[in-house]
């Protein structure tokens, strides 16, 4: 009897989701540099556990807590200051990392930055050569891959001329809106999109999820406004760039610059218990190597998800606090599939509706030479929604999932046309607030300072979460606290 090629398959889980939490299954195999998150602490710290004070302190001018890119640049402004940052990962960058599959640098995250946004401004200043993408966004359905699918591909998807002209209607209409026309962000994408059917909705299904942490129900509709005017309006210019493995390779050049500037500064490993206001300064407990450690400082940045500093920040106002809770975060999920061959020429970023997955990436796109064909790993985003998050400590779920990504990576194309040998899974449980309508007030609330303690994150760095908007949250914060220091 011939063996299902599925069977075949190579699955790695890339670590317990939980350091600590009695979750059994496939460990990430020797050398593995990055695991899921770690939230056994922080698990117990939400389930009520008291922790002791600590028996010693340390003095800092500025303690940041988070170290993706908002906390990680806003340790790259604060000059020759005494700064102390507070990373609960073995490795700072946040959701800004990467791996390498089978030799291939791959993201298990965030893919790429705007070259002329805070992100691609960054690089450019800490000497990354900027890669351009070069590419608009493609999709693969029904068989088929249709490049520049907003722009020039519109009349080639693989659809009846009836459903084209559907997705022609929603371009010319949603183009017609000014896309600066903040009324949009109070309503949900869904109720623009009813007038064009399910084929376009469904398009939007997949889109959404992946950029925005939420369907098209859940998310304000003038992100798709402003999403296309970038990509079919008449000025239209793909700016995206990239480097091998992502913006992990960002956050990489960015953590050595922080760790130059800061010796002994970045500490890993480090799970924030509380922070305090204490006198004319703060005071921050963490959980560092199965003991409780303090640091005062006369300022700080929360550079951590809002449903995080909602919990550990005391004293917060309750309108502030409850400002924080709303901003919701939705769990995600990014499998890196090898294959025995090199997969047909795609886009850069190609959108697969209908799939367990949303969107494949050619991990090694701007590694290519022009000409060459497409790469043999392909990253694969998998958004989850926000009541499937305990799923993720499931490790035979997760198993499963990735080989259902697989199959329908296979399945997104001809047959025999992509043939995954090997999947790698990366579980985050909140890895992507939900652009959700009426977020900017949320936002404008939870950010606001409370005393010597100033808010980062790209949770509340715009509408939508971005390696820009953690650095623009980062410049604020610094601005906010620089009085204290």
């Amino acid at each position: 009897m011939r063996t299902p090629r599925r069977h075949a398959l190579r699955v790695v889980i890339a670590g317990p989701v939980l350091a600590g939490c009695p979750v059994h299954g496939t460990a990430a195999p020797p050398g593995t540099a990055l695991e899921s998150e770690r939230f056994a602490v922080c698990h117990r710290l939400r389930d009520g556990e008291a922790f002791p004070r600590p028996g010693q302190w340390r003095d800092a001018d500025l303690v940041i807590l988070g170290g993706g890119i908002s906390g990680l640049s806003a340790a790259r402004l604060c000059g020759d200051r005494d700064v102390v940052l507070l990373e609960k990962e073995p490795l700072p960058g946040g959701h800004a990392q990467s791996t390498a599959l089978g030799g291939t640098p791959c993201s298990v995250g965030t893919a790429y930055v705007g070259r002329g946004d805070a992100a691609g401004r960054l690089a450019a200043e800490l000497g990354l050569p900027l890669l351009p993408v070069s590419s608009w966004d493609g999709t693969a359905d029904q068989g088929a891959f249709t490049p520049d699918t907003w722009g020039d591909g519109l009349d080639d998807l693989p659809y009846p001329l009836a459903v084209r002209e559907r997705f022609a209607a929603c371009r010319r209409d949603f183009l017609a809106l000014a896309p600066d026309d903040q009324r949009h962000d109070e309503a949900p994408l869904a109720a623009l999109l009813a007038p064009y059917g399910d084929h376009v909705r469904r398009w939007w299904d997949a889109y959404c999820p992946s950029n925005w942490g939420g369907s098209s129900a859940d998310v304000a509709a003038s992100l798709a406004i402003d999403t296309l005017h970038w990509w079919a309006g008449p000025d239209r210019s793909d700016g995206r760039v990239t480097w091998p493995g992502g913006v992990g390779a960002l956050a990489r050049r960015l953590a050595a610059d922080v760790a130059t500037a800061h010796p002994g500064g970045i500490v890993t490993g480090a799970t924030v218990l509380s922070l305090s206001r204490a006198g004319a300064g703060v005071e921050v407990t963490y959980f560092d190597d199965e003991r409780i450690s303090g640091i005062r400082a006369k300022a700080a940045i929360v550079a951590l998800p809002k449903f995080v500093a909602a919990r550990i920040v005391a004293g917060l106002p309750a309108d502030q606090r409850g400002a924080m809770e709303r901003i919701r975060h939705a769990p995600y999920c990014v499998v890196n599939v090898r294959c025995d061959r090199p997969v047909p020429r795609l886009g850069f970023d190609t959108w697969c509706p209908g799939r367990r997955f949303t969107d494949c990436i050619v991990a090694d796109w701007v590694g290519k030479r022009p000409g060459d064909a497409g790469g043999d790993v392909l990253t694969c985003y998998v958004p989850l929604a926000e009541d499937a998050r305990e799923s993720l400590l499931d490790d035979d779920h997760c198993r499963a999932l990735a080989v259902a990504v697989a199959d329908d990576l296979r399945a997104a194309w001809p047959e025999g046309a992509i043939t995954p040998v090997e999947a790698h899974l990366y579980r985050r449980g909140h890895a992507i607030h939900c652009s959700a309508p009426g977020l900017r007030n949320h936002q404008l609330l939870a950010r606001r300072p409370f005393g010597p303690i100033a808010f980062a994150h790209g949770d509340v760095g715009g509408l939508v979460a971005s390696s820009a908007g953690a650095i623009r949250a980062a410049r604020r914060a610094v601005d906010e606290v620089a009085a204290f220091l």
